[in-house]
């Protein structure tokens, strides 16, 4: 719906300004799911956004073993993941070994896709042992010279939590990125 509101803002020298605003609130598109409180064992809030090209997976970082920053890494290829709700990470998380690492909730039973990092045939990289659990999708993700393979796993509504990423046990420098979208009902 359509919401107004109004601010009113006093200075230390008790002067006034207000103003009244609105807030048109479209409903939610069919077929997508409402992901909120997402948040890191830290309790810092990641953002939330759609896959699409030019997109950044991560956020907040500078690589330190390649001095690269990565928030200038962006996507390349979403292999026909564009539009799904995306959760951007941040890379400087991908290195912890928590069980409870990253947190939010969806209002719909839905897929979560977890892209992870994953190296050439000359630097081998592996998996943590909780991606197991999930089906590997067909192809990947390309991040300019960064490549995600992606793992499927349905949730139902309600709170999910993943584990970390453990980035440098299984050879790899940066954290994973997930997307969401609606179980297919058939």
């Amino acid at each position: 719906g359509n919401f107004k509101f109004e601010i009113e803002l006093k200075d230390e020298d008790d002067e006034i300004c207000d103003a009244t605003y609105s807030l048109l609130v479209n409903a939610k598109k069919t077929g997508n799911v409402l992901v909120s409180d997402i948040t890191s064992a830290s309790g810092a809030k990641y953002r939330l956004g759609k896959m699409m090209l030019n997109e950044a997976p991560f956020f907040n970082s500078k690589d330190a073993v390649l001095t690269t920053d990565l928030e200038e890494i962006n996507f390349s290829d979403v292999n026909g993941y564009d539009g799904l709700t995306f959760i951007q990470t941040n890379v400087n998380d991908a290195d912890t070994s928590l069980a409870d690492f990253l947190s939010f909730t969806v209002d719909e039973d839905a897929v979560v896709y977890v892209a992870y990092e994953k190296l050439n045939n000359t630097m081998k990289s592996t998996i943590p042992a909780w991606l197991n659990d999930f089906a590997k999708e067909k192809g990947e993700i390309a991040a300019q010279y960064r490549y995600f393979d992606v793992y499927s796993k349905k949730y139902s509504k309600g709170s999910i939590t993943l584990p970390a990423a453990e980035a440098k046990r299984n050879n790899v420098s940066s954290n994973y990125f997930v997307m969401i979208k609606k179980q297919s009902i058939k």
